[in-house]
């Protein structure tokens, strides 16, 4: 019996090595050491976390959001990252933006609470070297949280399309072992793909473990000025049983971009 338990755990071993060859050290991880992960990062809005069941942007996998422009979706995925660069006031945990338009602003990223010190700009020469540098700062585990701006960018063509036909499955999986949140911008519906690279704009949310659609539903005004606009967030996708719930949220103008609960 004891020969026999041997020649068992051996197979176990080795057959745990060859699948660590395959696919990285971490995918296989004894239930003695392991621990519970914390299930998502704040967005910042308090109705917002609730609406998506797991406290916000989930860890170790892709969230999708879906809007037109100024409908509030940049913002709140700014506002992830900031929290997400909170550790202690000593130290903060590292994160990155894919900035494929070349349309991030410094300014607006500070006011909108991150660290610059602690932030990754990526400016890729087309989307297939994107998603080559995505898979390998995934695979880093060295970033609490990957904004990806937009997915638009990444389809403006076949080979961009193909590409991340290509490179999504192992993106996803490289996820499973990392403390990381990918964020995913995507322009709702947008006139200028055309109807193939479209239809993998529609694979790609396969691949989301949340998805929300973001409208802008008016401003808000103080004094004469605009000083903010409310947005409704609805839930496309969920791993929770919650599809089709919904939460408006506030976004005010300062010299910071604050948060405010549902109005």
């Amino acid at each position: 019996m004891d020969t026999l338990r041997e020649t068992k755990s051996e197979r176990l071993r080795a057959a745990i090595k060859q699948m660590e060859h395959r696919w990285g050290t971490g995918v296989l991880v004894a239930s003695r050491t392991a621990q519970a992960r914390a299930e998502g990062l704040s967005t910042s809005f308090p109705e917002l976390d609730h609406l998506t069941g797991v406290g916000g942007i989930p860890l170790h996998a892709v969230t999708l959001l879906a809007g037109h422009s100024t409908s509030g979706k940049l913002t709140v995925a700014y506002k992830v990252l900031s929290r997400a660069q909170q550790r202690t006031p000593e130290r903060r945990h590292s994160v990155a933006i894919l900035d494929l338009g070349a349309s991030s602003d410094p300014d607006y990223l500070s006011r909108s609470g991150l660290d610059l010190d602690w932030l990754l700009l990526v400016r890729p020469q087309s989307a297939k070297q994107a998603l080559r540098v995505l898979l390998d700062l995934v695979r880093s585990r060295e970033l609490r949280a990957i904004l990806v701006d937009s997915l638009s960018d990444l389809l403006v063509d076949k080979e961009g399309a193909s590409a991340i036909e290509q490179t999504m499955p192992q993106v996803n999986l490289a996820l499973k072992s990392a403390d990381c949140a990918l964020l995913l911008l995507d322009e709702s519906q947008p006139p200028w793909l055309p109807p193939l690279v479209a239809e993998t704009s529609r694979a790609v949310r396969h691949y989301a473990s949340l998805h929300l659609d973001f409208v802008r539903h008016g401003w808000i005004e103080s004094g004469g000025e605009f000083s903010g606009y409310r947005v409704k967030v609805r839930l496309l996708k969920s791993r929770s049983l919650r599809q089709g719930d919904s939460a408006t949220i506030a976004i005010t103008f300062s010299e910071t971009v604050r948060a405010r609960e549902t109005w």
